[in-house]
């Protein structure tokens, strides 16, 4: 049996918060996590939804049910099978995405972009960010790190002037307590500025770590 791959046309959803105009100083690209759909997750960015800033939440291209064959379902960027080809396919995605909604900009306009990735969705705007030709100005991974497959001569050089941040709940039950300074040393070795942001909370998005993370970039 051979295994061939076939390009053909396809779409995505995503929700944006409001629609780019000349009030508009930063967009935000903000992908979930493993088992999330977009319309759930992007309540928790309420609290910064502001008149000057628009949010764009691309969703996972693969959607299952979160247990048995009905009720809840999610979505996720990957798994082990077909990995490669996945990664290509959603940073092919999120490249048209980002690539898109750049032309509603006026030539003269000036924004700043943001990219944030919560879970799962770190690796995914990790590897992303790497492939990006674009220049951003900040990148927020929130409960999730790099992934060890990254180029990290490239991806410093993507990041060399992007403020960026590792966002971790102090109480995540997926990062075990003495794995903590293993990030903060991942972190100090890692070859760009990365600053790492600890709050009191569990594997979610913490809504004042959110406001207040948000409020430093101003």
């Amino acid at each position: 049996m051979i295994e061939k791959n076939i390009n053909f046309r396809n779409e995505a959803s995503y929700l944006q918060t409001k629609d780019i105009d000349d009030t508009t100083t930063e967009i935000w690209f903000i992908c979930h996590g493993y088992g999330q759909l977009t319309p759930y997750f992007s309540r928790k960015f309420r609290a910064i939804d502001k008149a000057h800033r628009v949010l764009i939440f691309p969703e996972g291209l693969h959607r299952f049910y979160l247990s048995g064959t009905n009720g809840r379902v999610g979505a996720s960027w990957m798994t082990k099978e077909k990995r490669a080809l996945d990664i290509k396919n959603y940073v092919t995605y999120l490249n048209t995405l980002i690539e898109e909604k750049l032309k509603e900009l006026h030539a003269s306009h000036e924004v700043k972009i943001g990219i944030l990735g919560f879970s799962q969705g770190a690796a995914t705007v990790s590897r992303w960010v790497q492939e990006l030709d674009i220049s951003i100005d900040y990148m927020i991974l929130w409960g999730g790190i790099f992934p060890e497959d990254l180029e990290l001569n490239k991806i410093s050089t993507r990041l060399k002037d992007v403020k960026s941040f590792v966002v971790f709940g102090k109480g995540d039950e997926f990062v075990k307590p003495d794995h903590f300074p293993l990030i903060s040393k991942q972190l100090q070795n890692f070859p760009a500025n990365v600053q790492e942001v600890l709050y009191d909370g569990g594997h979610d998005i913490d809504e004042h770590c959110l406001i207040t993370l948000f409020e430093s970039l101003s």
